[in-house]
């Protein structure tokens, strides 16, 4: 029984050195990206705000709060315009 009893402490040291030795790491890989990550939180925030505003503007469609999201972007040309458009052969 005292055999177990070291087998399994040792194993449970073992275990918790492991775990605080990848906590270390994690934490010098935030600190060390820490700009990145503001940045992508901040990004990934947007498209969930722009995403939300395109739902309420398909589920509801005569709402003003879409009308302004949508409308604001109406001097960007689509991409069909740019794609027809062919250098080349223009004239």
């Amino acid at each position: 029984m005292n055999l177990m009893y070291h087998i399994i402490m040792k194993s449970m040291f073992q275990n918790r050195k492991m775990t605080v030795s990848c906590l270390n790491l994690q934490a010098k890989v935030v600190s060390n990206h820490q700009e990145e990550i503001l940045f992508l939180r901040a990004l990934i925030g947007r498209c969930a705000i722009t995403a939300n505003k395109m739902l309420k503007d398909i589920i509801h469609p005569g709402r003003s709060e879409g009308q302004n999201s949508t409308r604001q972007h109406s001097n960007i040309p689509e991409i069909r315009e740019i794609e027809n458009s062919d250098p080349e052969h223009e004239n």
